[in-house]
């Protein structure tokens, strides 16, 4: 027979299956990460990027609005216009954020591996990527970070880069 030509809708469907599909996926399970024990730490990633007004490199706790709020104006003093402060319920939560400092190119991240139950604290475990020295990259300075979400029972993180 004569090959069919899919209608709009059709189209529409198969887009959307497309798109959504491989969304829903990520989202499946809670968000956290096994610590050496396989005891599960829950810890969300809220935010990454390259661009900060923070610029050396470190791990910062907040444990209340006060520090929160600080250290969000510093870290937007790049943006523009600036996001609004993202809403953390201290009550049971803090904020762990790691940044990496001033990079010479684009093409830097830091991405979260693991965090690690010690009888102190935890360790956070992170992994820098770099840019292919084989291709040519953006030449502007980056400042790479990332925020989390954590549990408030937490008395000290240590940070482990390049885990």
């Amino acid at each position: 027979g004569e090959p069919r030509i899919m209608n709009s809708i059709q189209a529409c469907r198969v887009w959307f299956a497309l798109l959504l599909f491989p969304i829903l996926i990520g989202c499946r399970g809670e968000p956290g990460f096994l610590d050496s024990s396989g005891q599960k730490i829950q810890a969300t990633v809220f935010a990454s990027g390259t661009q900060t007004g923070v610029a050396e490199s470190g791990l910062v706790l907040c444990r209340n609005a006060k520090e929160w709020s600080e250290l969000w104006a510093r870290h937007m003093e790049l943006q523009d216009p600036e996001s609004p402060l993202p809403v953390v319920s201290f009550s049971n939560e803090n904020v762990l954020a790691v940044f990496l400092g001033d990079r010479p190119t684009a093409g830097y991240s830091i991405s979260v591996v693991g965090l690690e139950s010690r009888s102190r604290g935890w360790v956070l475990h992170t992994r820098e990527k770099k840019p292919n020295e084989d291709l040519p990259q953006l030449q502007v300075e980056t400042r790479p970070y990332t925020f989390l979400i954590v549990p408030n029972h937490v008395e000290e993180v240590d940070w482990n880069p390049d885990s």
